[in-house]
């Protein structure tokens, strides 16, 4: 299996989620550093503005498990992450299905 885009959702810890939006700059530069990361977005909610969205194209499932669970950024991105989520993140990877559509 080539290319994977994982899809993560986090609810923030009541009264943080501007704090985490901040802390999600840094976040982003430490995983980036990751060789198997191919790009990172990530949204915050509207109706729900405790909850982000992250989409993460990692170069392949093996890249994400193997790759950056076993690396020493992974202990730097959780300590900064970690603590403002509330419950458990709801995560999954998924690959293209069709053609982008663009209108």
């Amino acid at each position: 299996m080539g290319q994977v885009y994982e899809l993560a959702e986090f609810t923030i810890v009541d009264g943080r989620a501007d704090e985490f939006e901040q802390v999600m700059e840094v976040a982003r530069t430490v995983i980036g550093r990751d060789p198997g990361l191919d790009s990172i977005e990530y949204w915050r909610g509207v109706e729900r503005p405790d909850v982000f969205i992250l989409l993460l194209k990692w170069k392949s499932l093996e890249a994400h498990f193997e790759g950056w669970r076993n690396s020493p950024d992974y202990a730097e991105w959780s300590s900064l992450v970690v603590p403002f989520i509330s419950g458990t993140p709801g995560d999954g990877h998924f690959i293209p299905c069709g053609e982008p559509y663009t209108g």
